[in-house]
């Protein structure tokens, strides 16, 4: 490096040099108030070259930006280079706005907030119900009928506890009554997050024990211990009705009612923000009939995500569209995806469902991991657990965000 660019060297990505000059070479139409004002915003990082600056930047892609899969978040990389570029030819005056940053983001299925649903989310009529429970009384079990957004509220909720000034540490289901009784001993504040813990469909195997335990860890709630768990309604009460009648103190349910026409609306046109061209033609066209026949958050979603991905050549009836979004037809829909692979989607899709069977959810890593042992054990079988799972998000089937979970 030049003498006479040292100043402005810098050790890591955004870690800016004070300097209140231009290189020498760059000073030329600058006058000493417009150099103090530029040069604090330049940084040399000679010590990194291309690919370290790719991985970093896909990282910050992937941490932040929540952007899923490598192939979007190098083609959301490519966008963002287009766009420094139409900057630094004084492209909007040479600004470059957090809307126009997070509009290229969101185009590839990222979000600022930790999943992309929460730029949508419309609080439920019950939600301040469900909020005062975890606040007061530091537990709250929140139940009700599939697709009714139990979930993304959960998420919600933990946002918030994790944007406090003393952030709480997020403990999930995974390992069982007796990792969350282990994890209750740390010292800073804690959410024990259980997800279904007595199953996500059904009732599973491992009820039981949450069945037995979960009423004594709630007594041990308290302004940094916070117990936040969902349920569908129908599988608690099959897990047995003394255990729902010993959560009914922490238990709010959040149900098709708590929406109506005014939050679906705001939910419908919320969602239409992502599209366009085509898509958003056909959204705002049928706007008015899609609202008449959904009425869960999950069906809208569906709704949209299935409009978004018609073939404007071969456009099926509504009604055909509308039915595959509701929550009775999903299963059937799942099926015909995972069919349309062939043979490796059936078993990719046995291996999947059975890891979340077990254990509720998975963490990411496992998956190229138990890819790569299947490869060494069977030399001749191919899985690409990968694809699968990437397909499977992509379709809204899965949702990744740290673990790998099912939609609820």
């Amino acid at each position: 490096m030049h003498p006479s660019l040292r100043p402005h060297a810098s050790d890591g990505l955004l870690d800016f040099p004070d300097v209140t000059q231009l290189p020498p070479h760059a000073r030329r139409g600058f006058d000493d108030s417009a150099q103090r004002s530029i040069a604090p915003r330049i940084a040399l990082c000679s010590g990194v070259t291309l690919e370290v600056l790719a991985a970093r930047i896909a990282a910050l892609l992937t941490t932040y930006g929540h952007i899923p899969g490598q192939v979007s978040r190098l083609a959301c990389l490519r966008d963002l280079r287009d766009e420094v570029r139409l900057r630094m030819g004084k492209h909007g005056s040479g600004g470059w706005a957090k809307a126009n940053l997070l509009q290229v983001i969101r185009r590839y299925g990222g979000s600022a907030l930790p999943n992309r649903a929460m730029d949508h989310y419309v609080k439920p009529r019950s939600f301040d119900a469900v909020r005062d429970t975890l606040l007061n009384k530091h537990a709250v079990v929140i139940t009700g009928s599939s697709g009714t957004g139990k979930t993304l509220t959960a998420d919600i909720l933990e946002s918030e506890l994790k944007g406090l000034p003393a952030p709480f540490m997020v403990v999930t289901e995974e390992g069982g009554p007796g990792r969350v009784r282990q994890e209750m001993k740390r010292p800073e504040p804690l959410l024990l997050h259980l997800h279904d813990p007595w199953g996500t469909n059904r009732v599973e195997p491992q009820a039981d024990r949450w069945a037995n335990e979960l009423p004594k860890l709630l007594t041990l709630a308290s302004p940094d211990r916070k117990f936040l768990v969902t349920s569908r309604a129908d599988v608690l009460q099959s897990a047995g009705s003394s255990l729902a009648k010993q959560l009914t103190p922490y238990t709010v349910r959040i149900d098709v009612e708590d929406y109506g026409p005014s939050r679906l609306a705001e939910i419908y046109d919320l969602m239409c923000r992502g599209l366009a061209g085509h898509a958003l033609d056909l959204a705002q066209m049928h706007r008015h009939q899609a609202l008449k026949s959904l009425k869960r958050p999950y069906e809208i979603d569906r709704f949209i995500f299935t409009l978004s991905n018609e073939d404007p050549s071969k456009l099926r009836q509504l009604h055909e569209i509308v039915r595959e979004s509701q929550i009775e037809a999903i299963s059937s829909v799942v099926a015909d995806q995972v069919g349309g692979l062939q043979n490796s989607g059936i078993a990719c899709a046995a291996i999947i469902w059975a890891m979340l069977g077990a254990r509720g959810a998975i963490p990411t890593d496992l998956v190229s991991k138990l890819r790569r042992w299947i490869r060494r054990q069977h030399a001749g079988l191919n899985l690409e657990l990968d694809a699968f799972v990437d397909t499977m998000v992509h379709a809204r089937n899965l949702k990744r965000d740290g673990l790998l979970c099912v939609f609820r």
